[in-house]
């Protein structure tokens, strides 16, 4: 759990980063550094661990962008639960993968966002082109998802609570494997 604490933390401090940012460079040019945090806390901390992080970065988000307390959490749930069914079964401890998914999570929590924001009353302004916003955030969560999933998984195995749950596509055609693997 000291991992999970850890990351709120370093995903608090990094939502405020990523708001200071917003005055600067226009809000569709930065990534979702909270899509980005749930995704890693699925990939690479154990089930309860991985649900507070994203309980908690959910509501961090919340509280900064003074959006209704749960609306991140719950727009987050899905890309979640996504990330956590891949890692059963498929090897995403590397970059692509991870951006991969990522650019996969990205318009699935976009859509939940919305859905979300008309439940609640509150029809979202996304600009001109909707989905040109879409796929520039997208393309900007997949750029951000490999150096935050690195930063989590060493996290993860400094507190000792990587996911012991996790299995991978074990290639042993190649001699080169373990050393291409990050953790081999």
């Amino acid at each position: 759990m000291r991992a999970a604490v850890a990351l709120i933390g370093i995903g608090a401090v990094g939502l405020v980063v990523e708001g200071a940012l917003a005055s600067f460079v226009p809000a569709l040019l930065l990534p979702d550094l909270a899509l980005s945090f749930a995704m890693a806390a699925a990939l690479f901390l154990p089930g309860a661990a991985a649900l507070f992080s994203l309980a908690g970065v959910g509501f961090a988000s919340d509280l900064l962008a003074g959006a209704p307390l749960g609306l991140h959490v719950l727009s987050l749930l899905v890309p979640f639960a996504i990330a956590r069914i891949a890692n059963g079964s498929l090897e995403l401890r590397r970059g692509v993968p991870e951006a991969v998914l990522a650019a996969i999570l990205s318009p699935v929590q976009a859509a939940g966002f919305i859905l979300l924001l008309g439940l609640y009353g509150a029809p979202p302004e996304m600009g001109f082109w909707p989905g040109f916003a879409i796929v520039v955030r997208t393309v900007a969560n997949a750029a951000l998802a490999p150096p935050v999933c690195a930063l989590v998984e060493a996290l993860a195995a400094a507190t000792g609570e990587l996911d012991p749950t996790r299995r991978g596509v074990a290639w042993v055609g190649s001699a080169a494997w373990p050393a291409l693997r990050r953790h081999g």
